[in-house]
């Protein structure tokens, strides 16, 4: 196997490194939308909770609605995913979530309030 073929344990940066703080947060129904709807209001809190202390910065529905997705930043992923842990409709199996950690390059200087340079 060539070096290119070779999986990179993290990414080559070619740009403006920012600290690994970033994930997108997927999360899929694992029930019905109806069941998502009754469980919502613990849900929102969780999300409003989250977004009060600068966990996340952006959160909503995904087109089509099978589920949601939510920009979020932590110190590393073990946080990122204690906090995803206690999201309500984990416990209700409900939901399940993808953690990606993103590595930013590019970026618009409108983020450099929100995310460390």
């Amino acid at each position: 196997m060539s070096e290119i073929d070779q999986p990179s344990p993290s990414p080559r940066v070619f740009g403006r490194d920012v600290p690994k703080t970033l994930f997108i947060l997927r999360h899929r129904f694992q029930k019905s939308p109806q069941d998502f709807e009754e469980a919502y209001q613990g849900h929102r809190a969780y999300i409003d909770r989250n977004m009060a202390d600068g966990t996340f910065l952006l959160a909503g529905p995904a087109v089509p609605w099978d589920g949601g997705v939510i920009l979020a930043r932590a110190a590393d992923r073990a946080t990122i995913e204690a906090v995803v842990a206690t999201d309500p409709l984990i416990a209700e199996g409900i939901t399940e979530y993808t953690v990606t950690e993103w590595k930013t390059t590019v970026r618009r200087s409108e983020f450099d309030a929100i995310i460390p340079a």
